[in-house]
């Protein structure tokens, strides 16, 4: 069923675009794009959800402390809150879900031995994954742009991989020390209780770090095309950040 719902689509539709502009790089790039700005309702409702997110947090933690004798009463009012402001906590995971089944789904695609096959250093297509109106390019030009060779790891994409990566999460994280930042005027902070959103933000500026150094070594480890989808997915969230934090800003 996952391979009939999910898989076999976006590898007929990576092949159309295959057949289109016969260099399976910017076909690569081109699905990525594509997939995103699909993907863009969920993502702006992902942001939205966040927005909503870091204006109910304080006014949550008002409740928390002014009924943590009554947790009846506490319920009843963090249910009011989120119903007030059309919260809902689960909306805020089903973009990070769906946009992973994708990774995972394009991970597979692109792993030799199962719709694509290794035959004498070049990609073949499987036919029993392709539909019936999709033609088959039988085989696959392995190289890309003239100097990108899929089927092996390239050094140069995997670092590219990494510091888009990083300027993504710095980026992400900095608007979220921003929002934080305005929460925080005119507020007296109590030196002797610990501000755990203070601790979460910390932590986040070394994940800031960590994960870039991880996604490189994965990089270094897997065939050129998931780098190269990885740096387009990351390059258009960037975009889409952007975008949707100045619109959110103007919708103020």
């Amino acid at each position: 069923m996952f391979f009939s719902l999910i898989t076999q689509p976006l590898f007929n539709f990576l092949i159309l675009l295959y057949n289109l502009v016969g260099d399976f790089g910017v076909a690569i790039i081109i699905f990525t794009v594509i997939l995103k700005f699909a993907l863009f309702p969920l993502i702006k409702k992902q942001q939205q959800f966040q927005e909503k997110q870091k204006i109910i947090s304080p006014k949550i933690k008002e409740i928390q402390q002014k009924y943590k004798n009554d947790p009846k009463k506490l319920q009843q009012e963090q249910f009011n809150l989120m119903k007030e402001h059309q919260f809902n906590p689960a909306s805020g995971c089903l973009p990070i879900i769906i946009q992973m089944i994708i990774f995972i789904t394009f991970y597979w695609i692109l792993r030799p031995g199962n719709v694509l096959f290794m035959e004498n250093g070049s990609f073949t297509v499987s036919s029993d994954a392709l539909y019936s109106f999709v033609n088959n390019p039988e085989e696959i030009n392995k190289t890309s742009l003239g100097i990108i060779d899929l089927t092996k790891s390239n050094t140069v994409l995997a670092f590219l991989t990494g510091i888009v990566q990083f300027i993504h999460s710095r980026m992400l994280t900095q608007s979220a020390a921003s929002k934080k930042k305005d929460e925080n005027k005119g507020k007296k902070k109590d030196s002797k209780e610990p501000d755990i959103q203070d601790m979460l933000s910390q932590q986040m500026k070394v994940m800031n770090y960590i994960f870039p150094i991880l996604i490189i070594y994965i990089g270094l480890t897997l065939s050129a095309g998931l780098p190269l989808y990885w740096i387009t997915s990351s390059a258009v969230s960037i975009f889409q950040h952007k975008f949707l934090q100045k619109k959110l800003e103007n919708e103020k």
